[in-house]
């Protein structure tokens, strides 16, 4: 079941029976299913396309929404037979009044692969709140915080990752930066994934619904790579030209000693001391 609504995640507040759902797909709504069959649960939280309908009012940027936290622990709350959810777009902004996470939190037990992307503010909380074996497979794409050239992560979200990439279970470590300027951490047990290690992007959003019974551990860690600054209309602007001001170095040249500093310094902020 896949199902679309424009009148944004906290419009449904019924709780809706549904004890033969298995596959649901969600974009831009949150409904409070209670179905206890269900398998596979995608929610994609604030996709851009349907913006213009309701919060982009005469070109201005559309207002952040608050992620719904409690409405999310609810309704997995009532799924305990999850074997995979994915979700997208997470908002930037979370509840002032939300309890710790040992407080409001959910076990998904079943649960084989886990996939969240969005700011790292709620990503971070989120992630403290799920409770799922070990043997799930976790892909995590966070962003920067919100705020013109900010390139900082949340605390919270730091630490969540860095202790799921602390764990003994792991003994191979992969980093690397994609095309794309993205940081990549991935570790993994070698017996499991003997030449690949982690999940792709591709393969933990891939439309294949349900994961063979048996699942191999693996983390992955996807982050803007390089500051926010280094993004700005100027540089775009020396790209153009070729070389920036005077005849010092290409921009191009600038960009990528930039780029290389700003990984290692994401790099270390997130991987753990590992000891031979």
């Amino acid at each position: 079941t896949s199902i679309w609504d424009d009148s944004g995640s906290d419009a449904w507040r019924q709780i809706i029976e549904a004890p033969r759902l298995q596959i649901l797909h969600l974009n831009n709504t949150l409904i409070p299913y209670n179905a206890p069959a269900l398998r596979y649960l995608r929610v994609d939280m604030d996709n851009i396309g349907w913006r213009p309908l309701q919060s982009v009012v005469e070109d201005r940027e559309a207002v952040p929404t608050i992620f719904p936290t409690r409405e999310f622990i609810a309704l997995l709350g009532r799924s305990q037979f999850l074997e995979r959810l994915i979700i997208t777009d997470m908002s930037a902004l979370l509840c002032k009044d939300l309890p710790k996470s040992r407080e409001l939190y959910v076990r998904l037990m079943k649960l084989s692969s886990l996939h969240l992307s969005g700011k790292s503010l709620a990503t971070g909380d989120f992630l403290h709140r799920l409770q799922v074996p070990a043997e799930c497979q976790v892909f995590i794409d966070a962003d920067y915080i919100d705020g013109e050239y900010s390139d900082t992560m949340d605390s919270a979200f730091l630490t969540a990752v860095v202790d799921r990439l602390h764990s003994p279970m792991w003994d191979s470590l992969r980093v690397s930066m994609s095309q794309s300027y993205d940081l990549l951490v991935q570790v993994w047990t070698s017996d499991a994934y003997p030449s690949l290690g982690g999940l792709t992007l591709s393969q933990s959003l891939e439309r294949e619904t349900i994961r063979p019974e048996r699942s191999s551990p693996a983390f992955t860690l996807r982050l803007p790579a390089g500051r926010r600054d280094l993004y700005t209309d100027a540089f775009y602007e020396r790209l153009e030209t070729g070389f920036t001001a005077g005849a010092g170095p290409s921009a191009i040249d600038v960009f990528y000693d930039d780029m290389v500093e700003s990984f290692y310094k994401r790099a270390v902020g997130v991987l753990p001391v590992y000891s031979s």
